[in-house]
């Protein structure tokens, strides 16, 4: 579930797989949610797995059960996602089709039902996710890829 920046609205995917959107203020669902709330700067924080900035984040095959959780970067750079072999993935943000590329990252053992952005200062990107019954919390740590720092210079 998402708050807007200024707290009037909440945002959330109901057991039925369905986006909901609802005016605080008012005590009132917002019908037209889907058409009249879709900036992603109106949000403060980006974690229902459904929208068109996340669209891409079902591989094929998977269905709306496979993916977790998601959580867009503060920055909104980045995307990460959790599913339900164990798979932690980071796209760059947003991620409008599955055929965008990512990088996949595994560590648990089965399904995450978490993963979450966090900034320990303002050099370092850090993700903390969370496994199911395998019980770990992995921190994960932004670092450049091998020849990455290489293609920046060029």
């Amino acid at each position: 579930m998402d708050w807007s920046k200024d707290s009037k609205f909440l945002r959330a995917v109901d057991q039925a797989y369905a986006k909901k959107f609802y005016n605080v203020e008012d005590k009132e669902t917002v019908g037209d949610g889907n058409t009249t709330l879709v900036d992603a700067t109106l949000w403060h924080t980006s974690t229902c797995k459904l929208g068109w900035e996340v669209a891409g984040v079902f591989p094929e095959g998977y269905d709306g059960t496979d993916i977790n959780c998601v959580d867009a970067s503060e920055d909104r750079q980045y995307l990460c996602a959790g599913d339900d072999l164990g798979t932690v993935f980071v796209y760059k943000f947003p991620v409008l089709n599955n055929s965008q590329p990512c990088r996949r990252m595994t560590g648990h053992s089965e399904h995450v039902p978490r993963v979450r952005f966090y900034n320990s200062d303002d050099i370092d990107r850090f993700m903390i996710s969370a496994g199911g019954m395998d019980r770990t919390y992995i921190q994960w740590k932004e670092v450049p890829a091998i020849g990455e720092d290489e293609e920046e210079k060029q």
